[in-house]
């Protein structure tokens, strides 16, 4: 049994990815010309990019967003 995470994170799971993906711009190692473009690659169903690789930067842009100290 597999969960389809790809087909969820492309349709209902889309908005939750692209914000939590967005909270990666604060952090300043990111190079989020390519986040971004490994996000429209992976949208644009390209091979190479895989839903996990994905679903890891949207874990962690979602912790960061719930989880960062602002001064």
């Amino acid at each position: 049994f597999v969960l389809p995470w790809e087909s969820w994170m492309k349709n209902e799971l889309r908005s939750f990815c692209e914000q939590s993906i967005k909270s990666l711009e604060n952090i300043s190692f990111f190079d989020m010309n390519y986040v971004n473009t490994l996000w429209v690659d992976f949208l644009k169903n390209k091979s190479q990019v895989h839903w996990l690789q994905i679903w890891s930067l949207v874990v962690l842009g979602n912790w960061t967003a719930n989880n960062s100290t602002k001064k």
